[in-house]
């Protein structure tokens, strides 16, 4: 490739931005007003699923001390397969390295 034009280039003078480019300007807030409530609302809830699934094993564990426990053998079928269908996955994406 080859330049033909050759004049020489003008150096540009360093300029300050205007206060009005900047828009105006804005304080920052920080509100922790509902942090409380929120952490409140998160132990409550974590406090409800451990009772709940207690609840659930226990009845389960009753349930097979009785001899009363029927398994659901389609839903046991169901999570072998899906965990054998992801662990070929992750074996096929580990080998393509």
């Amino acid at each position: 490739m080859k330049v033909n034009d050759t004049k020489e280039i003008s150096p540009v003078e360093a300029s300050t931005p205007s206060r009005a480019a900047e828009g105006p300007t804005r304080a920052d807030k920080v509100s922790l007003g509902k942090a409380k409530e929120v952490q409140e609302a998160v132990t409550e809830a974590r406090a409800r699923a451990g009772v709940d699934r207690a609840a659930a094993v226990e009845q389960v564990v009753n349930a097979v001390r009785n001899g009363q426990y029927q398994a659901n053998a389609r839903q046991i079928a169901d999570r072998i397969m899906q965990a054998a269908e992801l662990d070929a996955k992750l074996r096929a994406m580990l080998s393509k390295k």
